[in-house]
């Protein structure tokens, strides 16, 4: 007969993405114990470390682009006209709106004894907050 211990993890947080006990951070592509994250932060994506430009991101561009060009050889009657500009500015407006956005996504960043990780990426900068207080509060428990 073998002696075990059973030591059962405490939960701190679980939703759909993430579960934090006190000892394991859960992703959906990762588990990292927390014996080996020495700190965890939020950080900001500066332009170069944005993902490039998606093809639904140039959807809108590429279609405010062709009816600007209409616009310009545009002879026909102004009603048309008209309506082709503002769709040609709505989707100019999308398109920017939706770069933008990609630039004012904050990753939970981990430093581990393996090196830095970005684990979960959003423009939620709450979400992201309450989840770096919530993996330092169990790293705490840890200790």
């Amino acid at each position: 007969m073998t002696n075990q211990t059973e030591t059962q993890e405490k939960e701190l947080y679980k939703d759909n993405s993430v579960r934090i006990t006190d000892r394991r951070y859960v992703t959906p592509s990762s588990t990292y114990f927390l014996r080996n994250i020495s700190s965890t932060y939020l950080s900001t994506f500066r332009l170069e470390d944005a993902r490039p430009i998606s093809a639904w991101t140039m959807v809108p561009a590429l279609m405010g682009t062709i009816f600007g060009i209409l616009i310009i050889s545009f002879d026909g009657s102004i009603l048309l006209g008209g309506a082709i500009t503002v769709a040609a500015i709505f989707l100019l407006v999308k398109a920017v709106k939706m770069i933008i956005s990609d630039m004012k996504r904050v990753a939970v960043t981990l430093d581990t004894n393996g090196g830095t990780v970005r684990t979960i990426v959003t423009n939620d900068h709450a979400y992201a907050n309450k989840i770096v207080n919530l993996i330092n509060e169990a790293i705490a428990l840890s200790n």
